[in-house]
């Protein structure tokens, strides 16, 4: 049995008996909660026939429990739902609720997202750590085309009428380093002309970024080369854009080594290399 007494102005509390279903409780500030083995809550966990892996352990919004809505608004490339009365209706007259979302993805471990009344919750929250096409810094472009898509994937073809033409004369390659969430940072990479699509899998949802210095991606011409890098960065060596060192991933095209480096995404740096250029990290 719990027991808890709401000491904010919202308590949500997500919970299991067993292998049972998740179950949701939730009291408002001062209210008494009460949590206890019954006949209820200890019955199996029914299935979510869903086209997603996003499975929404529980939800509430202000006072109500609300996941039997929530999960309905998941699709096959996760939710995008926003926090507000007209979605879920005022459970809590006059007061400012969030919206709590207990989830997993790919049967992983549970995790919590938090939404303030008026934004849209976002799951899995696609982020874009640095962009470059050709000898250009993309980022900021290729931020506002996921938000413009919702904020879970990006769909886009590299060329010049998008990003300009950032090296005149060359064929330019397409780098984007992305996350999932705080899982690892990954490296996507095509050519001109090419068309770039970035959506969720088990793949790039695994693991935790580890917030160290050192390299978050790299690529050169075609290829994503961050092992390469990253060891050649942990021996202290100068990183030389060379088919040499890297292999010619792109032949007769003048390649770039693009490197996004630092602590995370928030603090990333980007550094674009001509073939035959060199630099110490």
């Amino acid at each position: 049995m719990i027991i808890g007494l709401a000491k904010g102005r919202l308590f949500p509390f997500f919970y299991q008996y067993g292998n049972a279903a998740v179950q949701t409780a939730v009291v408002g500030e001062n209210q008494r909660l009460i949590i206890k083995f019954t006949c209820q809550n200890s019955q199996s966990a029914p299935s979510q026939a869903t086209s997603t892996s996003l499975e929404i352990l529980g939800a509430v919004y202000g006072l109500a429990d609300v996941t039997a809505k929530t999960r309905a608004a998941v699709d096959a490339n996760g939710i995008s739902i926003q926090a507000s009365n007209q979605v879920f209706g005022d459970t809590w007259v006059g007061a400012g609720k969030t919206l709590v979302v207990a989830y997993r993805l790919f049967q992983g471990e549970p995790q919590l997202a938090i939404v303030v009344e008026g934004n849209t919750l976002v799951i899995p929250q696609l982020f874009i750590v640095k962009a470059a096409y050709g000898k250009g810094d993309v980022t900021e472009t290729i931020k506002a085309l996921v938000n413009q898509q919702g904020g879970r994937q990006l769909d886009t073809t590299a060329s010049n009428s998008i990003f300009g033409d950032t090296w005149y004369g060359q064929g330019k390659s397409l780098v984007v380093f992305y996350q999932y969430g705080d899982a690892n940072v990954q490296t996507a990479v095509v050519g001109e002309g090419q068309r770039l699509l970035i959506k969720y899998n088990s793949q790039n949802t695994q693991g935790t970024q580890s917030s160290a210095y050192g390299i978050l991606g790299a690529a050169y011409g075609l290829a994503d080369v961050t092992a390469k890098v990253r060891t050649l960065f942990a021996q202290k060596q100068p990183l030389h854009a060379s088919n040499s060192v890297f292999g010619d991933s792109w032949v007769g095209a003048g390649k770039t080594l693009v490197i996004a480096y630092g602590t995370g995404r928030d603090s990333a740096k980007l550094v674009i290399l001509e073939e035959n250029q060199s630099i110490t990290l």
